[in-house]
């Protein structure tokens, strides 16, 4: 009886693992999340700052495409985003920072590409665009734009199915972003992001 019991508990504990380990078959990846980026670098704009000289809001809009289960390619939009504003009894200040990033990525899934926690890394290469302005009392006083090659390295964890799901980033982002009059600038560092994707065949 005692043998038969445990044969029973076996046979449960392996069909229970079964549905949370079956095989998952993820061809295409569609994701949206955002996240906090914190600059590696205090460039010659934002030094002029308080938190806009080391942080900035981040977010990711991505398709990725496994034509090889563990391998895959994709085009990814990153966005970096900070408004500071300084308010006094005569004046109100105000500085703006965007940059939009688009990288072609290289996708390798090492850890559980069939499964529904999975382990991946990307390589991304693309161009960023770098926009700073600074307003006093809602007028622009300020104004650099420009833009260069960039480069992103990152690793994910991906929990879901052929379906709705969830994933953590973190990626490093690096810029080499053309001087502008002089001025040198750098949207270079390391961000996170919580994505929600959709994952289907």
């Amino acid at each position: 009886m005692k043998r038969i019991s445990n044969v029973l508990l076996w046979l449960v504990m392996v069909s229970g693992s079964s549905a949370v380990f079956a095989e998952n078959d993820q061809t295409v990846v569609i994701g949206y999340g955002s996240g906090l980026h914190t600059f590696s670098t205090t460039d010659d704009l934002r030094q002029n700052g308080f938190f806009i000289d080391s942080m900035a809001g981040a977010s990711d809009l991505y398709v990725e495409w496994y034509a090889f289960e563990e391998f895959g390619v994709g085009f990814r939009l990153n966005g970096l985003g900070v408004v500071e504003t300084v308010s006094t009894l005569s004046t109100i200040e105000q500085r703006e920072l965007s940059v939009g990033s688009s990288f072609i990525t290289l996708n390798w899934v090492p850890v559980g590409a069939s499964d529904y926690t999975r382990f991946g890394l990307l390589a991304g290469f693309g161009n960023s665009e770098y926009k700073y302005t600074e307003l006093k009392d809602y007028a622009t006083v300020n104004s650099v734009s420009t833009e260069g090659p960039a480069t992103l390295l990152g690793g994910y964890v991906d929990w879901g199915g052929e379906d709705f799901g969830a994933r953590f980033s973190l990626n490093l982002l690096n810029t080499d972003l053309a001087e502008k009059n002089g001025t040198k600038v750098d949207a270079s560092g390391s961000y996170w992001t919580f994505d929600l994707r959709w994952a289907f065949r």
